[in-house]
Parts: structure tokens; C-alpha cells; sequence
């Protein structure tokens, strides 16, 4: 196993020694396109994929070319499992057997340029503040998410499975709570969620967008008390707004 290969399954390694694999879970029922490489991939080395990438939208160098895109130069690469078979003849029949597995190295979309896909999610017009998110250093994608959820941040990514612009805020609002909160590694999910659902309340409200109701129902999921756990988290939710909005956004 080549270095760069070893270091990729040491990572993923200690992802489940820490106990993070809910997003592992997820990965099974995820409705990958079929034009996809990865939709014909085994469990395993979706799993494998995700853990590394945060997305299941990945090919191969040539897979790529063949898809008319490139891999960037300095292009970082993940690792799968591929079997490795040999043919032995037995008792006069030819029979594949399997000896072992071979790294194979594999790039996310993100590390490749192009032609847009057949199947690019990417609405033709990106949300209000979808600048704010590469000023942080976050990627913007439109792909299958979990059927649980509409959107996911994490890993300096926001991935979105619909174009409505009140889910890119509320990744936003925790891709910009990571950026201002040097203890938000250590914060409750409950804690994280109402700061990023206010938040995405507060932005559109901003752009003329009424989302309260909906926003008091999601809070309602992670505390008792709605309006306390948001004077709790007043602090980080302003921190994020200075962040997010120039100081000559109008409010509408």
C-alpha cells in the first residue's frame, strides 16, 4: 500500500475508533444517479468514500476524461478498495478467485474542472450570500443528501439537495458559527441547530422571506423552550450576522 493510501485508511480509521458514523448510515440509502460510478460500488467502499470526500459524486483519472473533465494539478485523492481476482483452472473449468483487495485512488468532483455534468443539481442562479461561503473557504455543492435532511456543512463543504435558499443559509450559519466560535467542536448539535436555524431565520428575513413559523417548529425539535435557547445563543447568532452580512445590506 502506497503511503498517500495508508494515510487515507488511517484517517477513516480513526473516524470510527471516534464514534463517527452516523453519516455512515446515512450512506445506504442515499439515491445516487445512476450515470454515477459509485452507484455501483459496494456498501464498503461507499462508506470508505464518504468518510474521506463528504460525497459520493467520484471517479476515477479516466473516469473523469471520459466524463470531459479534469483532475486539477495538486489534486488530493481518496482511496477504495478494489478486488483483486485471478482465473485458476479447476477440474477442467476456468474459475475467478479472489486473492485480496488493491487501493485504488479516486477524485471527488471538487478536485476536478470542466464540463458540467448531465445531471449538475447547480441551480442557474446560486443563493444570496453564496459569496460568503468561498470568503470562509467553504465548497458549495448541489447532490443527493441523505434522505433525512435537504443540506449538510462539515468538513469545509456545504452540500445541498434542494435550491431554496432558507437551507443554504442555515449551512452557512454553521459554516460561519465553526469560523467565529473557537469552541464549537465542544458545542451540543442541539446548541449548533438552533444557532443555525435562527440564523437562517434572521437572513431571511433579510431578503424579504417570512420564516418564522417553520423556524420555530425546527427550534421546537432541539429545545423546550424556543425563545430561552435563543436568547442563549444570542451571543454566536450576532457573531455569524456581522460575519455573514455586509454592513450595507438593506433589510427589506
Amino acid at each position: 500500500m502506497t503511503p498517500a493510501a495508508e494515510k487515507a485508511f488511517q484517517v477513516v480509521l480513526e473516524k470510527f475508533q471516534t464514534g463517527e458514523l452516523s453519516a455512515l448510515v446515512k450512506v445506504a440509502t442515499y439515491k445516487i444517479p445512476a450515470s454515477w460510478p459509485s452507484a455501483k460500488w459496494s456498501l464498503g467502499n461507499k462508506m470508505l468514500a464518504y468518510m474521506q470526500a463528504r460525497t459520493l459524486n467520484i471517479r476515477g483519472y479516466r473516469q473523469w476524461q471520459d466524463a470531459k473533465r479534469q483532475v486539477k494539478k495538486g489534486a488530493h485523492s481518496i482511496y477504495i478498495w478494489s478486488p483483486r481476482m485471478i482465473s485458476k483452472e479447476e477440474e477442467g473449468e476456468k474459475k475467478s478467485i479472489l486473492t485480496g483487495f488493491l487501493p485504488i485512488a479516486v477524485f471527488p468532483i471538487e478536485q476536478t474542472e470542466g464540463e458540467p455534468l448531465p445531471d449538475d443539481w447547480t441551480p442557474r442562479q446560486l443563493p444570496p450570500l453564496a459569496d460568503v461561503a468561498a470568503k470562509l473557504g467553504v465548497s458549495v455543492s448541489y447532490q443527493p443528501t441523505a434522505p433525512d435532511r435537504l443540506g449538510d456543512c462539515g468538513h469545509g463543504k456545504i452540500v445541498l439537495g434542494t435550491d431554496d435558499p432558507r437551507v443554504f443559509w442555515h449551512e452557512l450559519a454553521h459554516a460561519a458559527h465553526a469560523a467565529t466560535d473557537p469552541a464549537y467542536k465542544d458545542r451540543s448539535p442541539e446548541y449548533k441547530e438552533v444557532v443555525a436555524e435562527f440564523t437562517a431565520c434572521a437572513l431571511a428575513a433579510v431578503y424579504g422571506q417570512d420564516y418564522t413559523g417553520n423556524a420555530w417548529l425546527y427550534i421546537q425539535h432541539f429545545a423546550k423552550d424556543p425563545i430561552q435557547a435563543v436568547m442563549k445563543a444570542s451571543h454566536h447568532i450576532e457573531q455569524i450576522l456581522t460575519l455573514i452580512l455586509p454592513d450595507d445590506t438593506p433589510i427589506q
